[in-house]
Order: structure tokens, then sequence, then C-alpha cells
């Protein structure tokens, strides 16, 4: 909780720009999609250059909720290893998967832990393809990229004890929601993602794969759960 003065110190940009705004007449549903459109590059720009240390330890703290010294775990869409990283000093094996070289290359450059492996596979083949058991997998800001999510959460899901499910909270941005109101195209979170989910949209996933959600966090504009099959 954060508590604020009655009377706000003044910002000149906001305060001109807000004016600006309000004196050009537009058609309510014109003004309302551009503004949108102008928030959503706003935020975009601002995420970009914003600290995360609050965030990560955010996720973090919850993903270690559920994990054991002796676990391995495999690290779907690890990008560059952050999170393998992290876990490696509390798990015994970490396997990371990234579909990108690139992504593999940054990863292999800035690991030192020698309990850290990565591969560069696509997600669904490699599970379909090793022999191995994983104690938890995690699909952290990966399905929401792919054609078919519930494909790789229901395959996750037969080939783990537990599930690390996290992705953005597309049900928490009110001004996507408005939008829909007035039949204007969604707004995404990323330019790159095919799917966007609310909470109740996992939830029914979840359910009609026969699945259990263990635990769950909305926070910092992200879902986080924890799954296991039933």
């Amino acid at each position: 909780m954060h508590k604020f003065t009655r009377k706000k110190p003044r910002n000149i940009l906001t305060a001109f720009v807000y004016r600006l705004i309000k004196s050009v007449p537009l058609p309510h549903k014109l003004s309302v999609q551009i503004l949108t459109d102008l928030s959503w590059v706003c935020r975009r720009l601002a995420f970009e250059r914003c600290p995360m240390t609050r965030v990560y330890s955010s996720q973090m703290s919850f993903i270690l909720s559920k994990t054991s010294p002796e676990d391995i775990v495999l690290d779907l869409g690890c990008a560059n290893g952050r999170i393998s990283r992290q876990l490696s000093g509390y798990v015994a094996e970490v396997v990371g998967i990234d579909n990108r070289l690139e992504a593999i290359s940054s990863a292999l450059k800035t690991t030192v832990e020698k309990n850290i492996k990565y591969i560069a596979s696509d997600a669904v083949k490699f599970l379909n393809n090793t022999l191995s058991i994983f104690d938890i997998i995690i699909l952290s800001h990966i399905v929401e990229h792919l054609e078919d999510p519930v494909a790789l959460i229901k395959i996750a899901l037969e080939r783990s004890r537990l599930v690390y499910l996290e992705l953005p909270d597309n049900g928490q941005d009110i001004l996507s929601l408005m939008r829909d109101e007035l039949n204007i195209p969604p707004l995404y979170n990323d330019s790159d993602h095919l799917f966007e989910f609310d909470r109740d949209d996992i939830l029914k996933v979840v359910e009609n794969l026969g699945g259990k959600i263990l635990k769950s966090e909305y926070n910092f504009g992200v879902m986080r759960f924890w799954l296991s099959s039933r």
C-alpha cells in the first residue's frame, strides 16, 4: 500500500498531453482505439526499461515453494537461461530447451553452473522424442507463443510430477476489455503472442485436461500456477 498526498505534484507534460487530446474532436470509438493503442506503446516502452528485480524475486519464491533438492527440472523455452541458473542451486539438475540457437548461445555464455545442460530443440518435439522423466517442467512465458498451447501443457502434465505455468494475465488489462465491448480488436501483450489468456481460460484448460491446480498467484500482471495430473 502506498499513501499519496491529497494534492498531487503537477506534471506539466502529462497535463499538456491530456488537455491537447481532450481538445481534439474525434468519434468516441476511434478515440478509444487511438488512445488504447498509444497506451500499449507507452506501457511497452516503459516495461522494456524498468528494473525487473521484484518481478524475478516474486517468481523465484513461487517456484521454490514446490521444488526439492533431488528434483530434475526441464525448463522449456529457457531463453537466456535465467530461470535455469537461478534454480540450479536448489535442485539436482536442470535441462534448458529453446528452439532459438541464439538463445542457447546466450545461455551457454552466461552459465557457469555444472548441473545445467542446454539443448536447441522445439519443446514438443523434445518431449515426444526423449525417454527422460522429469520431476518438474517449467513453462514460463512459452505457451502463449505456440500454435497449440494446450498440447504442450497436456504433454508436460503427462511427462512430469509437477508443471510450473506462468503467462501474462490478460484479464488484468481493463483497456483491452473495454476495446472488446466496442468491437475493437483486443490488445496483446507481445507481438509474438498467438494467444492471450485470462484466469478463467486457464482454469478451463486445466480442467479439460484432467489436471489439478495446486497453487496459484496473480501478481505483477502475470498468472503463476503449479499444476499436476490428477
